[in-house]
């Protein structure tokens, strides 16, 4: 959950609902349903629009939204998470954990949210954070790549 508010506590009960109809993931989702975002520019939207299209077709993760930081999760689906495989600092680590979770075959459940951008501070997002997040979804989509074509036994 974001610290500057753009998450809606009253949105937690969602969350909580989701796993215990049996998710062991729920996340947060502004695409679910249409979007629901409030007060982005355009260059924004569409940035983090096209980064959840480039995670889903390069990871395979089955979300419309793999880039939300707001999210809770299971004791069991923390557990199925090897973090010494986890090497992203910034946003990446949430297409990370995502991924992850979802390879360990956790039932992941988005849920739909409405986001509202920051009235106070300033974004962390940075030109090394984009890379660094753009980097990590390559290699998390080399990694699938990599266990489909294994031979199985």
């Amino acid at each position: 959950m974001d610290a500057d508010r753009s998450h809606d506590p009253k949105d937690v009960p969602l969350l909580i609902a989701a796993l215990q109809r049996g998710a062991e993931m729920a996340v947060g989702s502004r695409y679910l349903d249409g979007i629901r975002i409030l007060d982005w520019p355009m260059r924004r939207l569409l940035l983090s629009w096209f980064a959840g299209v480039y995670a889903r077709a390069l990871c395979g993760i089955p979300m419309t939204d793999p880039t939300s930081g707001f999210k809770m999760i299971s004791k069991k689906a923390l557990q199925s998470v090897d973090f010494s495989r986890c090497s992203a600092d910034g946003y990446g680590f949430q297409l990370e954990l995502h991924f992850f979770v979802w390879q360990a075959g956790c039932k992941l459940e988005e849920v739909p949210i409405v986001f509202t951008e920051r009235k106070r501070g300033v974004s962390k997002m940075s030109k090394r954070t984009l890379i660094e997040a753009m980097l990590t979804v390559l290699a998390l989509g080399l990694r699938r790549l990599a266990r489909v074509r294994s031979p199985r036994a």
